[in-house]
């Protein structure tokens, strides 16, 4: 049965992808959500799932229940590696209407650092100064890491779609994995790297706009078949898995914080003209 044969058939027998009964794939027009961490990624998908977006977060979900068609994300999976992998195919990323959200790098940097300690994925004495201390020492260190190949991961990775131990900080890249170490705390660049084709970049910052855009591209594409009248276009987009932490402002008193926000995210300052 292989390597992780015997896995492989508990996951397809007992996983549940929530898609709702208006959703039928074989109508639905191809629409790729690439969900970068902390740029309102939950928020975006809740509304989108009202219209039969699916969610693949492991490798193994993304191999044997994705059909290969229709409205999905595969939230915080590298593109190009589930492609390598053979999970996804190149005339299905290059046929769909691709879009992501983008963020502020100050303000992502904070709610990562909240994001994290309300998950415990850092010892509960870290201050906003260490985390971005560790970061920037992972960063100088794992910048151009390797993805790890599929036999180096740990099951969890695959078939779960995240590996999470509050002592391992390593800036691992994106890669075929939801979360792996540090992973999310990569540039909002790196999910976009390799990804041939335009992609519509919105702002969290103008997320109710910006969300409308999207929503009208995507009735524009033949969506209406699904449920238009839930009338999206004009709902403000409902906040979720949001991690309060007031004016991020407020976190840098200190210049040589921005500092180092500004020498990890060097990409994202250049590349999205924050």
């Amino acid at each position: 049965m292989g390597k992780y044969g015997f896995r492989r058939l508990v996951l397809k027998a007992g996983s549940r992808v929530k898609i709702p009964r208006t959703a039928n794939v074989a109508i639905s027009p191809n629409v790729l959500f690439i969900w970068i961490p902390k740029t309102a990624g939950t928020s975006v998908f809740n509304l989108l799932q009202n219209m039969g977006m699916g969610k693949y977060k492991s490798l193994d979900r993304a191999r044997h229940i994705f059909p290969g068609r229709g409205m999905a994300t595969f939230v915080h999976q590298s593109i190009p590696s589930l492609m390598e992998a053979g999970a996804i195919t190149q005339k299905y990323v290059e046929d769909s209407f691709k879009f992501s959200f983008l963020r502020n790098p100050y303000d992502r940097a904070v709610s990562l650092y909240y994001y994290f300690h309300r998950f415990q994925r850092m010892s509960k004495e870290m201050s906003f100064v260490n985390f971005l201390e560790i970061l920037e020492q992972e960063w100088e260190v794992n910048r151009t890491l390797k993805v790890p190949v599929e036999e180096e991961l740990p099951d969890r990775v695959c078939y779960r779609g995240e590996w999470v131990a509050p002592t391992d900080h390593t800036l691992y890249p994106v890669g075929p994995y939801n979360v792996f170490g540090w992973s999310q705390c990569r540039p909002q660049s790196d999910w976009l790297q390799g990804v041939e084709g335009e992609i519509h970049l919105g702002r969290m910052e103008n997320i109710d706009e910006d969300c409308k855009v999207v929503l009208d591209k995507i009735f524009e594409m033949g969506a209406e078949e699904l449920d238009k009248s839930l009338e999206l276009c004009t709902r403000p987009v409902p906040k979720a898995n949001t991690t309060p932490h007031g004016d991020y402002r407020e976190h840098y008193r200190d210049p040589a914080l921005k500092r180092i926000v500004e020498r990890v995210y060097q990409t994202d300052f250049e590349n999205f003209s924050y």
